[in-house]
Protein backbone atom coordinates (compact mmCIF):
# COMPACT_ATOMS: atom_id res chain seq x y z
CA UNK A 1 0.00 0.00 0.00
CA UNK A 2 1.11 3.54 -0.67
CA UNK A 3 0.17 6.82 0.89
CA UNK A 4 -0.94 8.24 -2.44
CA UNK A 5 -2.15 6.84 -5.68
CA UNK A 6 0.52 6.51 -8.38
CA UNK A 7 -0.71 6.35 -11.99
CA UNK A 8 0.94 4.13 -14.55
CA UNK A 9 3.49 6.34 -16.34
CA UNK A 10 2.92 7.02 -20.01
CA UNK A 11 5.41 7.97 -22.67
CA UNK A 12 4.48 11.63 -22.08
CA UNK A 13 4.85 11.43 -18.29
CA UNK A 14 8.27 12.31 -16.84
CA UNK A 15 9.58 9.71 -14.40
CA UNK A 16 9.55 12.09 -11.43
CA UNK A 17 5.81 12.71 -11.85
CA UNK A 18 5.02 9.18 -10.69
CA UNK A 19 6.67 10.04 -7.38
CA UNK A 20 4.57 13.08 -6.61
CA UNK A 21 1.16 12.30 -8.08
CA UNK A 22 -1.60 12.33 -5.49
CA UNK A 23 -5.12 11.02 -5.15
CA UNK A 24 -7.31 8.95 -2.83
CA UNK A 25 -6.84 5.21 -2.89
CA UNK A 26 -8.06 4.08 0.51
CA UNK A 27 -4.80 4.89 2.29
CA UNK A 28 -4.80 4.38 6.05
CA UNK A 29 -2.68 6.60 8.26
CA UNK A 30 -2.04 6.05 11.95
CA UNK A 31 -1.83 8.98 14.35
CA UNK A 32 -1.57 9.45 18.08
CA UNK A 33 -3.53 12.58 18.93
CA UNK A 34 -6.27 12.24 21.50
CA UNK A 35 -4.16 11.44 24.55
CA UNK A 36 -0.85 12.90 23.41
CA UNK A 37 -0.84 15.73 25.93
CA UNK A 38 -1.49 13.33 28.81
CA UNK A 39 0.99 10.67 27.71
CA UNK A 40 4.03 12.81 26.94
CA UNK A 41 3.84 15.78 29.31
CA UNK A 42 6.64 15.82 31.88
CA UNK A 43 8.98 18.24 33.63
CA UNK A 44 10.56 19.28 30.34
CA UNK A 45 7.42 19.56 28.20
CA UNK A 46 4.18 21.00 29.51
CA UNK A 47 0.73 19.80 28.64
CA UNK A 48 -0.13 23.17 27.08
CA UNK A 49 2.87 22.94 24.74
CA UNK A 50 1.84 19.48 23.63
CA UNK A 51 -1.75 20.60 23.10
CA UNK A 52 -0.54 23.22 20.58
CA UNK A 53 1.41 20.61 18.64
CA UNK A 54 -1.40 18.07 18.86
CA UNK A 55 -4.03 20.49 17.59
CA UNK A 56 -1.92 21.46 14.57
CA UNK A 57 -1.31 17.80 13.69
CA UNK A 58 -5.01 17.05 14.18
CA UNK A 59 -5.85 19.81 11.67
CA UNK A 60 -3.28 18.33 9.28
CA UNK A 61 -4.90 14.93 9.65
CA UNK A 62 -8.23 16.47 8.68
CA UNK A 63 -6.64 17.87 5.53
CA UNK A 64 -5.38 14.43 4.53
CA UNK A 65 -8.73 12.90 5.46
CA UNK A 66 -10.46 15.30 3.07
CA UNK A 67 -8.33 13.75 0.32
CA UNK A 68 -9.74 10.28 0.99
CA UNK A 69 -7.27 9.07 3.61
CA UNK A 70 -8.49 7.17 6.69
CA UNK A 71 -7.01 8.36 9.99
CA UNK A 72 -6.82 5.78 12.78
CA UNK A 73 -5.84 6.57 16.38
CA UNK A 74 -2.99 4.39 17.68
CA UNK A 75 -0.83 4.12 20.78
CA UNK A 76 2.91 4.48 20.15
CA UNK A 77 4.14 4.88 23.73
CA UNK A 78 7.12 2.68 22.87
CA UNK A 79 8.60 5.54 20.88
CA UNK A 80 9.57 7.24 24.14
CA UNK A 81 11.84 4.31 25.04
CA UNK A 82 13.22 4.38 21.52
CA UNK A 83 14.03 8.07 21.85
CA UNK A 84 15.89 7.48 25.11
CA UNK A 85 17.84 4.58 23.58
CA UNK A 86 18.79 6.71 20.60
CA UNK A 87 20.12 9.45 22.88
CA UNK A 88 22.21 6.96 24.87
CA UNK A 89 23.70 5.32 21.79
CA UNK A 90 24.58 8.62 20.10
CA UNK A 91 26.57 9.99 23.02
CA UNK A 92 28.16 6.58 23.71
CA UNK A 93 29.29 6.20 20.10
CA UNK A 94 30.58 9.79 20.06
CA UNK A 95 32.47 9.27 23.33
CA UNK A 96 34.14 6.16 21.93
CA UNK A 97 35.13 7.97 18.72
CA UNK A 98 36.54 11.01 20.56
CA UNK A 99 37.96 9.08 23.51
CA UNK A 100 41.62 10.05 23.05
CA UNK A 101 40.88 13.65 22.17
CA UNK A 102 38.56 13.99 25.16
CA UNK A 103 41.23 12.62 27.50
CA UNK A 104 44.13 14.64 26.09
CA UNK A 105 42.46 17.86 24.94
CA UNK A 106 39.11 18.38 26.69
CA UNK A 107 39.48 22.11 26.03
CA UNK A 108 39.03 21.42 22.31
CA UNK A 109 35.34 20.86 22.92
CA UNK A 110 32.64 23.36 23.79
CA UNK A 111 31.05 22.95 27.20
CA UNK A 112 27.81 21.44 25.89
CA UNK A 113 29.60 18.98 23.57
CA UNK A 114 32.04 18.00 26.31
CA UNK A 115 29.12 17.36 28.65
CA UNK A 116 27.56 15.02 26.09
CA UNK A 117 30.81 13.14 25.56
CA UNK A 118 31.43 12.75 29.28
CA UNK A 119 27.90 11.45 29.70
CA UNK A 120 28.46 8.95 26.90
CA UNK A 121 31.74 7.78 28.44
CA UNK A 122 29.98 7.15 31.75
CA UNK A 123 27.49 4.66 30.34
CA UNK A 124 28.32 0.99 30.85
CA UNK A 125 28.44 -1.77 28.26
CA UNK A 126 25.27 -3.12 29.86
CA UNK A 127 23.52 0.21 29.30
CA UNK A 128 24.54 0.11 25.64
CA UNK A 129 23.40 -3.49 25.16
CA UNK A 130 19.98 -2.66 26.62
CA UNK A 131 19.72 0.34 24.29
CA UNK A 132 20.52 -1.90 21.33
CA UNK A 133 17.81 -4.30 22.47
CA UNK A 134 15.36 -1.41 22.58
CA UNK A 135 16.45 -0.51 19.04
CA UNK A 136 15.59 -3.98 17.77
CA UNK A 137 12.26 -4.03 19.64
CA UNK A 138 11.28 -0.58 18.37
CA UNK A 139 12.05 -1.56 14.78
CA UNK A 140 9.99 -4.72 15.15
CA UNK A 141 7.04 -2.79 16.61
CA UNK A 142 7.19 -0.17 13.86
CA UNK A 143 7.42 -2.85 11.19
CA UNK A 144 4.26 -4.40 12.66
CA UNK A 145 2.57 -0.98 12.74
CA UNK A 146 3.38 -0.33 9.09
CA UNK A 147 2.12 -3.75 8.08
CA UNK A 148 -1.30 -2.35 8.97
CA UNK A 149 -0.96 1.37 8.25
CA UNK A 150 0.62 3.29 5.40
CA UNK A 151 2.14 6.07 7.50
CA UNK A 152 2.32 7.55 10.98
CA UNK A 153 1.61 11.19 11.82
CA UNK A 154 3.32 12.90 14.75
CA UNK A 155 4.43 16.40 15.65
CA UNK A 156 8.01 17.02 14.55
CA UNK A 157 8.83 18.47 17.97
CA UNK A 158 6.77 18.57 21.17
CA UNK A 159 7.54 22.26 21.64
CA UNK A 160 8.04 25.22 19.33
CA UNK A 161 11.49 26.71 18.75
CA UNK A 162 13.05 27.78 22.07
CA UNK A 163 15.14 30.96 22.48
CA UNK A 164 18.65 30.61 21.05
CA UNK A 165 20.29 31.80 24.23
CA UNK A 166 19.89 30.37 27.71
CA UNK A 167 18.65 27.04 28.96
CA UNK A 168 20.30 23.66 29.24
CA UNK A 169 21.53 22.76 25.76
CA UNK A 170 21.63 19.04 26.56
CA UNK A 171 18.07 18.98 27.86
CA UNK A 172 16.89 21.13 24.96
CA UNK A 173 18.32 18.68 22.43
CA UNK A 174 16.65 15.77 24.22
CA UNK A 175 13.28 17.52 24.11
CA UNK A 176 13.50 18.71 20.51
CA UNK A 177 14.38 15.24 19.19
CA UNK A 178 11.79 13.35 21.27
CA UNK A 179 9.57 12.51 18.28
CA UNK A 180 12.23 12.34 15.56
CA UNK A 181 14.87 10.24 17.35
CA UNK A 182 12.92 6.94 17.09
CA UNK A 183 13.15 7.04 13.30
CA UNK A 184 16.85 7.83 13.44
CA UNK A 185 17.26 4.84 15.74
CA UNK A 186 15.28 2.47 13.52
CA UNK A 187 16.46 3.80 10.16
CA UNK A 188 12.94 4.41 8.86
CA UNK A 189 12.05 7.26 6.50
CA UNK A 190 10.41 10.39 7.88
CA UNK A 191 9.80 13.89 6.57
CA UNK A 192 8.64 17.09 8.20
CA UNK A 193 6.52 19.88 6.72
CA UNK A 194 5.06 23.04 8.29
CA UNK A 195 1.49 22.54 9.48
CA UNK A 196 0.65 25.65 11.50
CA UNK A 197 1.73 28.55 13.67
CA UNK A 198 1.23 29.26 17.34
CA UNK A 199 -0.27 32.51 18.59
CA UNK A 200 3.32 33.43 19.46
CA UNK A 201 4.06 33.32 15.71
CA UNK A 202 6.25 30.20 15.85
CA UNK A 203 5.91 27.40 13.27
CA UNK A 204 4.72 23.88 14.08
CA UNK A 205 5.91 20.87 12.11
CA UNK A 206 4.07 17.74 10.95
CA UNK A 207 6.19 14.59 10.83
CA UNK A 208 5.20 11.78 8.46
CA UNK A 209 6.98 8.44 8.89
CA UNK A 210 6.58 5.13 7.10
CA UNK A 211 7.99 1.66 6.52
CA UNK A 212 11.50 0.87 5.34
CA UNK A 213 12.29 1.95 1.78
CA UNK A 214 9.07 3.94 1.48
CA UNK A 215 10.73 7.31 1.04
CA UNK A 216 8.51 7.86 -1.97
CA UNK A 217 5.46 7.34 0.22
CA UNK A 218 6.38 9.96 2.80
CA UNK A 219 7.30 12.41 0.05
CA UNK A 220 3.96 11.83 -1.65
CA UNK A 221 2.11 12.41 1.61
CA UNK A 222 4.07 15.59 2.29
CA UNK A 223 3.46 16.80 -1.24
CA UNK A 224 -0.26 16.05 -0.98
CA UNK A 225 -0.47 18.01 2.25
CA UNK A 226 1.40 21.00 0.85
CA UNK A 227 -0.75 21.06 -2.27
CA UNK A 228 -3.78 21.51 0.00
CA UNK A 229 -2.25 24.05 2.42
CA UNK A 230 -0.06 27.14 2.38
CA UNK A 231 1.83 26.78 5.65
CA UNK A 232 5.08 26.15 3.79
CA UNK A 233 4.68 29.52 2.07
CA UNK A 234 4.37 31.46 5.32
CA UNK A 235 7.32 32.88 7.20
CA UNK A 236 7.36 33.77 10.91
CA UNK A 237 7.56 37.44 11.79
CA UNK A 238 10.70 37.19 13.89
CA UNK A 239 10.44 40.81 14.98
CA UNK A 240 7.20 39.94 16.76
CA UNK A 241 8.57 36.89 18.57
Amino acid sequence: AQIAWTPKPSAETPAWATWVSIGPNGEVIAAELERMAERYADGAVSRSQLVKARNAVRDAARVLKSQGVSIIEVNVDFLMEASAANALMIVSDAAAFHRERLQEHPDWFGADVRQRLEMGAAYTSGDYVLARRTQVEARRKLDTLFDEYDSLLLPTTPITAPPLEGGDALERARVLTRFTAPFNLTGLPAVTVPCGFTKENLPIGLQIASRAWNEAGVLRAAYAFQQATEWHMRKPNLAAV
